[in-house]
């Protein structure tokens, strides 16, 4: 019996009873209450949806902003920005819980480079995750990896990061979201 939720798809479920006898004149009271206690019931057709079809369902669907792209001088001065202002990542600092502070800065930046705040701080988070990864400890004999290009250039401009962020352990995080 596979597990639930897992069908084969879309499927009509068919629920069938068969339609109750008229009672005859020979039954007995009790023959005839039993009758009554039946409930009609119709063979019925219902369409079940998927999990995908529901996902591609236009208004279900969900809008990815339009990635950000940057020149290499673009990005290296945002790394010396995002340095300079330490309160936008040092949960320490009495302004990082000043959230208006921070959104006016990110803001004023995004405006410089003619892109959404969105898209800033999307593009900061990406990073953040990245050197993250990056600088986190690899369980033993799992052998080193070498790192492309561009993973050295996050370490080298986002590598203090990883003195600023709250590592979860595995079995502490919460599932989907």
């Amino acid at each position: 019996m596979p597990p639930k939720g897992r069908g084969k798809g879309k499927q009509k479920r068919h629920r069938s009873v068969t339609p109750p006898v008229a009672p005859s004149p020979q039954h007995d009271r009790a023959t005839v209450e039993s009758d009554e206690e039946q409930q009609t019931h119709e063979t019925v057709d219902i369409e079940v949806q998927t999990k995908d079809e529901a996902a591609t369902t236009p208004a279900m669907k969900k809008t990815r902003p339009v990635p950000l792209t940057l020149q290499p001088e673009q990005e290296q001065a945002l790394a010396d920005w995002y340095k300079e202002n330490e309160f936008l990542y040092n949960f320490r600092m009495a302004d990082y819980k000043n959230k208006e502070k921070r959104q006016r800065i990110m803001k004023e930046k995004a405006q410089q480079f003619g892109i959404s705040a969105e898209q800033l701080t999307i593009w900061l988070k990406s990073i953040r995750d990245r050197a993250g990864k990056i600088t986190k400890k690899q369980p033993s004999g799992s052998g080193a990896q070498p790192l492309t290009d561009r993973d050295k250039w996050v370490l080298d401009n986002f590598g203090y990061i990883q003195n600023y962020m709250r590592r979860v352990a595995e079995g502490k995080r919460k599932k989907g979201g």
